[in-house]
């Protein structure tokens, strides 16, 4: 792969979706994950425009990169806007 020979991104993406952040925005399991799919999306297309920047980019790797995406972003909308739509299970409880 190219990337120009750079390393690609510095960061990896799925830092920017800090566990204790979410869970005090009151985020569960299935919602940070949703949520990482997009992070992970927009690294993709962060490699896909640093591929684009080279002197001498290789469109089949910026081909691949945004086909990579553009999965993440739609399995990204089934589960974060379909949990909208399904009624949540309620949470049990230690009682009986």
């Amino acid at each position: 792969m190219n990337i120009c020979e750079a390393g690609g991104q510095g960061a990896d993406a799925l830092d920017l979706v800090d566990r204790s952040q979410a869970e005090a925005k009151g985020m569960n399991l299935e919602q940070r994950l949703a949520v990482k799919l997009l992070a992970q999306a927009s690294s993709m297309l962060g490699k896909a425009v640093s591929e684009t920047l080279c002197t001498e980019p290789d469109r089949r790797v910026i081909r691949a990169l945004l086909a990579e995406a553009k999965e993440m972003i739609g399995e990204f909308e089934e589960q974060y806007f379909d949990m909208d739509a399904a009624p949540a299970a309620p949470e049990r409880t230690g009682e009986r």
